[in-house]
């Protein structure tokens, strides 16, 4: 069973199956219900296909819900899997399917991790990509800054001391036996950051000493 309806589930997918779609018919009108950010992407026509924008909107915009909802289109048939979840929904069911926000106040015997939980360094490039526009003079101390802002709670890494809020969530649903995928979250959470590490992780195409 799932913690969120089935369709509510699928509100993404769905919806990135019509920019799959566009990209393959061309109809302008499958773009009349996606978010305006996606829309401006595409319109500027830098991106030439579906895979292209997944892509982008991950890696260089860290819109990771879309990026992998065009994914998920381009590989499978959004509402065959739709049908299967319904079927596969039942409220006795042993087995709970969920997202960590949908699993705050509850708690199961076992819980197994997705992959898609993103590594620290991973997240430190993207918000410094979006707060300064790329990396290209990124020196050791603003790293330094960086931690030292997540660890005080500042507003300008909100957006990374929420990702790590909702992985500790995750990591707290426990009661007695961490399964499968554990490794990066804890690794986030028990690890103090290493700024020489973090720098090194930059790539070095991107950095200036």
């Amino acid at each position: 069973r799932f913690t969120r309806n089935v369709e509510e589930i699928f509100r993404t997918p769905v919806m990135c199956s019509k920019i799959v779609q566009y990209y393959r018919t061309g109809k302008a009108e499958l773009l009349n219900s996606i978010p305006y950010h996606i829309k401006l992407i595409i319109q500027e026509g830098e991106v030439k296909s579906a895979s292209e924008l997944a892509e982008k909107l991950t890696n260089d915009i860290g819109d990771i819900e879309h990026g992998y909802g065009i994914w998920l289109a381009l590989n499978h048939d959004i509402e065959d899997l739709q049908r299967k979840a319904r079927l596969m929904q039942h409220k006795r069911a042993k087995i709970v399917l969920s997202s960590a926000h949908s699993v705050k106040g509850l708690q199961f015997n076992k819980v197994n991790f997705g992959s898609d939980f993103p590594k620290f360094e991973d997240l430190l490039i993207k918000h410094i990509k979006k707060m300064h526009g790329g990396v290209e003079n990124i020196k050791r101390e603003d790293i330094q800054n960086l931690i030292n802002c997540i660890r005080d709670c500042g507003e300008e890494c909100g957006e990374l001391t929420d990702e790590l809020n909702l992985q500790y969530v995750a990591m707290t649903r426990v009661i007695s036996e961490l399964g499968d995928g554990t490794e990066a979250i804890r690794r986030n959470l028990e690890s103090k950051p290493d700024v020489d590490k973090l720098y090194k992780a930059i790539p070095r195409s991107f950095k200036k000493s």
